[in-house]
């Protein structure tokens, strides 16, 4: 009796066992075919966003392209510069092209001054019209024959870039971009970036900023304090310099576009601050620059040091007091338009000093 019962305990117990694997692995199959389920759904999401992401480049390229194919052509840009009071400031700025007469004009309206630049083509040539002042400190018109490409006909007439590329001085870390929506018959497209910053230049040194400046360091005698300031300048940049390159920023950008045509419309940025800090240092060196440089020239024409150095604390100040802002970013709202919409050319300058960059970098003229 007892090994009957020991039998059908037995029995009993592996038909429990059989019964309970055999559900086990049902379930376990049915987990499996949910996550595999899942996975395929996860790809497809991915796929999806990628051929939108696709075709929301390729109309931007396309309203980039229609909007640079007109003749005529400009924008009209508003800047608000934020701080670490709490404050802000406004430039605005406008552009207009003219394909016809290969003329630029490129105007910035600061809160003190107006600034006009002209960027043309002259018997093959590149010139670029700017501001500069004489010895006496009067502003006079510039015509600097251009090589480098931001200060070109072509490079300042060139089609709106949105998306960054990774290049020797910009890495992209991440780049998403999305359909926003559509806003009054035209779509909305987002861009989000991730960049870091390569400084190009490398390290600046005490032997660099003196052959910047043109000074000797025996022109350093001139000036009591300035050697010391240049120390501090470089100590500063080259620590800030750091901070920027191992620093990732966030870039974030609305484009409109029209629904029918794809026609650029305008454009919303906001970008933070490459400032690590109030630039203290930086702000005293270049006050003594130009204290330095005005003794040097007045050496030059024959004034003695002492009244040089008198002249020069009377005109320039090197002050500093009060606490200085601390500039953490900018948004810009852009409008582009084309034909009548845009913003009249203003008339070439016609007693413009004609000067080569150099010179005009070497403030040579």
């Amino acid at each position: 009796m007892k090994k009957k019962v020991l039998t059908l305990l037995l029995a009993l117990t592996m038909t429990s066992a059989l019964i309970t694997g055999c559900g086990g692995n049902s379930d376990a199959g049915e987990e499996k075919k949910a996550e595999e389920g899942n996975t395929e759904e996860k790809a497809e999401e991915k796929d999806e966003e990628k051929d939108e992401e696709k075709e929301l480049t390729a109309w931007l390229d396309e309203a980039a392209k229609q909007y640079e194919a007109e003749a005529l052509r400009g924008c009209t840009q508003e800047a608000t510069s934020s701080y670490d009071d709490g404050s802000t400031e406004v430039t605005k700025y406008v552009k207009t092209v003219d394909d016809e007469k290969k003329i630029v004009m490129s105007k910035y309206e600061y809160t003190t001054n107006t600034q006009t630049d002209f960027y043309t083509q002259e018997d093959g040539k590149d010139y670029w019209y700017a501001e500069g002042y004489n010895e006496n400190g009067e502003p006079i018109m510039l015509k600097i024959e251009s090589t480098e490409e931001y200060n070109t006909y072509a490079g300042m007439a060139a089609e709106p870039k949105f998306l960054a590329e990774s290049t020797d001085e910009i890495e992209v870390v991440e780049q998403t971009v999305t359909n926003a929506g559509e806003e009054d018959g035209m779509i909305k497209i987002q861009i989000d970036e991730k960049l870091k910053y390569h400084m190009s230049d490398g390290n600046i040194t005490r032997e660099s900023v003196l052959d910047d400046c043109g000074w000797t360091e025996e022109d350093l005698a001139y000036l009591e304090g300035i050697s010391e300031a240049i120390d501090a300048y470089v100590k500063e940049t080259n620590e800030e310099n750091k901070v920027i390159e191992e620093t990732v920023y966030d870039v974030s950008e609305t484009v409109w576009i029209t629904a029918d045509g794809h026609k650029l419309v305008k454009s919303e940025s906001e970008q933070s601050s490459f400032n690590t800090g109030n630039g203290e240092a930086a702000m005293a060196f270049y006050n003594m620059r130009w204290k330095l440089d005005g003794i040097k020239s007045m050496l030059a024409e024959g004034i003695s040091l002492e009244e040089a150095k008198q002249t020069a604390d009377e005109q320039y100040s090197t002050d500093e007091s009060g606490p200085s802002r601390i500039y953490t970013g900018v948004t810009r709202v852009t409008t582009y338009v084309t034909g009548g919409d845009c913003v009249p050319l203003e008339e070439l300058p016609a007693d413009a000093k004609e000067i080569t960059e150099e010179q005009y970098y070497n403030g040579e003229y």
